[in-house]
Formats: structure tokens, sequence, C-alpha cells
């Protein structure tokens, strides 16, 4: 698998910032709404994971093992306030630091303030979708758009290279062995074959031939990848069913 594409930093800072952003124009209209791409969660739900998650980012910057700390629920009232605080810690804490500086990681490899920075940045881009998609925002019938090339591209990367690699994805495997093949069309070198095995699920950067082909947007392919979206307003080459496959079979 390939590496992180030339975003530096600073860049995954602004775009973990745009996302919380998003996030909170949303606000108290989701609180009690259900979140559809994230099982039983609602909006609160949501929230709060996130501040957990940022907590825990914070604690680990500097850290050469992963820190215990106690996570305190939030009055729904307080709850987007506390996660602004736990943003602005974190993000405070990344900008302070040089990315080769340390900061645990459950991969035990690249342990940096490099990969956190990246790691959150994504993991809050695609809450800020599932945000987005509980509310009914208009943006969410636009997902081709939503997010910038690179970004995007690079996220789709991540899901390959490391968060797919969590412990808490979820898979319902079947018998059969395909192919899917994935083609952006506004940035180059983003070209992904996908197989599907009853064991595993294998990527890597090439141009294949598949059982089936997605071919849009690096934006709409990072949300398919991330199981956020369907293929609407994309190209779709092959067995569509093969596509399905992937919606039915990953949970993260």
């Amino acid at each position: 698998m390939g590496t992180q594409l030339n975003i530096s930093k600073n860049q995954y800072l602004q775009h973990l910032g745009e996302s919380v952003d998003r996030i909170e124009v949303l606000g108290d209209s989701i609180l009690d709404k259900r979140v559809p791409t994230c099982g039983e969660w609602r909006g609160l739900q949501l929230i709060e994971h996130l501040r957990e998650v940022y907590e825990r980012a914070s604690a680990r910057i500097g850290a050469s093992e992963n820190p215990q700390i106690v996570f305190e629920a939030a009055d729904p009232e307080e709850a987007l306030g506390r996660l602004r605080r736990s943003f602005e810690i974190l993000s405070r804490r990344i900008d302070q630091g040089r990315p080769e500086d340390p900061a645990w990681n459950w991969t035990g490899k690249e342990m940096n303030i490099a990969w956190l920075a990246r790691r959150m940045a994504h993991e809050t881009a695609i809450h800020a979708t599932d945000a987005a998609l509980a509310a009914g925002a208009k943006e969410t019938l636009r997902p081709q758009s939503l997010f910038d090339p690179t970004f995007a591209s690079d996220g789709i990367a991540e899901f390959f290279e490391i968060a797919f690699a969590r412990p808490n994805v979820r898979r319902k495997s079947q018998t059969e062995i395909n192919t899917i093949h994935l083609h952006a069309t506004d940035i180059s070198d983003c070209e992904w074959t996908i197989t599907l095995t009853p064991q595993s699920i294998q990527a890597e950067r090439s141009h294949a031939k598949a059982d089936a082909a997605l071919r849009g947007p690096a934006s709409g392919l990072y949300l398919w990848t991330w199981n956020r979206i369907g293929i609407q307003g994309m190209e779709t080459f092959g067995d569509p069913a093969i596509l399905s496959r992937w919606h039915e079979e990953i949970a993260i």
C-alpha cells in the first residue's frame, strides 16, 4: 500500500477544524436525531464519541504507551461546548508539536503527531458527514464535491492503510472472491483494486480490470469507501451486486 499524500500537519488541522465547525452549525438540531450511518446512535452519542476521541488523542501526544483516562459524560446542554473545548485542546497540542514528535497509536508504527493529525482529520470528516446525514442537510446531496480531491484521496488511502485495520471494524464475510476497482476522475494516482475474500480484504493502488468498478470524484469515492453513501452520481461498470457487497460486508 501507499503512504499518505503530501498534506501538511497544518492542512490536516485546517480540515479538522472545518469539520468541527460543520458539526457545530448543525448543533442542537441533531442531538436527539438518529444517525443513520452509525447504528443506533443519536446525535448526542456521536458528539460525545468525538469528544472522547479528542480527549484520548490529546493524552496520547508525548506518550509511549496508551494512557488511561476517565471519560465523564456531558449533559446534553453542555455537549457541544465540551466538544469545542476538547477540540481546541487537541488542536493546540498538535499545532505546538512537530510532525515527528511522539504520540502513541494502536498500530505500533509511525507513533507521531503527523499520524495523529491525519487520523483525527479523517475521523472528524466522516463523522461530520454522519451529522449532516442525521440532519438531512442539503450538502449531503452533493457528496461528490463535499471534500477537496487531495484530502479525499488521502482519506481513501487512510481507510485501507489504517482505519480498516482497527479492532472495532465489523465484517460480514461471504464465500466468494470478488474484485472492485475504484478510479477517481479529478485527481491522479487515486486508483485502487480491492479484493474481497472470505478471510480478508486486500487493497492496492493499481489500474486493473475487476469484477466491478466505480468511477467518480475522489470525494464521492471517499464517502463510498467509508460506507456513508451509495453509488448514485458515479459511473459503474461490471456487476453492481459486487458493489453492493461492499456495503453489506463493511461496518465502520
